[in-house]
């Protein structure tokens, strides 16, 4: 690979770790990696606009009892799931800020507190959900408060749309999902994490195969790619079937600065 980062040449040697993908999962494993193997060679492959990104789609949701559903606790993974979770949501301004110290930014700031609302207008899987997470939050003995719809500011819908019920839970929140992914390119760079914009058409024997760019010999390759891994994995023989299907969702993200300065992510 040639000095520019950016631009790595496969006809020299190996990298360490190839990573496919440049989500917020992909690139936190590449900045991770690096501080457990501080001279190991880590190349991230993904389009650098990242069109179609669940990272950026879905925002940095850090909600555990907020995502509870009427089946979590039926069977043992739903379980783990949750508990792995709550973990994570409560590493997560540590995490941040071990980021800004690497990237020397500004962590962005979580905002706490989540409403869910249950809408049985809307969805038939809305009761069971909501009651679910009621006694999941009466259960762990967690800060929520129930609210009425109705005394929601800017919560507007048609009469024949309005939700029946709603919790605030002001341990759930959110993050800025466009500040913690540059965030993470920031830190990605401070660390020298070499970067290839192009997309992966498979994967296979210590190769990755580019789009645009020559093949990419790594000694060990991280598939990350969200949805799109799926589709990669199917070409490897030996893990086809093996790995649980990953599948598309549908989904938009809400950036909105009110006139007192704060920012509403939906």
């Amino acid at each position: 690979m040639n000095s520019d980062s950016r631009h790595p040449d496969a006809s020299a040697d190996a990298v360490d770790l190839a990573i496919v993908g440049n989500g917020a999962v992909a690139m936190s494993i590449a900045i991770e990696h690096r501080r457990r193997v501080p001279d190991a060679r880590i190349l991230v492959i993904g389009p650098g606009r990242r069109p179609g990104s669940a990272s950026l789609a879905a925002g940095i949701m850090l909600a555990s009892h907020s995502e509870v559903e009427a089946t979590t606790f039926r069977h043992a993974a739903g379980r783990a799931k949750f508990d792995l979770i709550r973990t994570a949501v409560a590493d997560w301004p540590g995490w941040l800020d071990e980021l800004a110290a690497i990237a020397g930014l500004e962590p962005p700031r979580i905002r706490r507190g989540t409403v869910v609302l249950d809408n049985p207008n809307v969805s038939g899987f809305d009761p069971p959900n909501f009651d679910a997470i009621l006694e999941t939050l009466r259960r762990d003995e967690a800060d929520h408060e129930l609210v009425d719809p109705v005394d929601l500011r800017g919560y507007r819908p048609a009469a024949h749309l309005r939700a029946s019920r709603g919790v605030r839970v002001p341990g759930d929140g959110a993050v800025d999902a466009f500040a913690v992914m540059n965030l993470l390119d920031g830190a990605a760079a401070a660390l020298e994490i070499e970067r290839l914009d192009d997309r992966v058409e498979s994967v296979r024997d210590g190769i990755v195969r580019c789009e645009r760019g020559p093949d990419v010999r790594a000694a060990r390759i991280i598939v990350a790619a969200g949805a799109a891994s799926d589709g990669l994995i199917q070409m490897i023989p030996e893990l086809d079937g093996r790995v649980p299907r990953i599948l598309h969702g549908t989904g938009a993200g809400n950036r909105k600065a009110a006139e007192d300065e704060t920012t509403t992510l939906s």
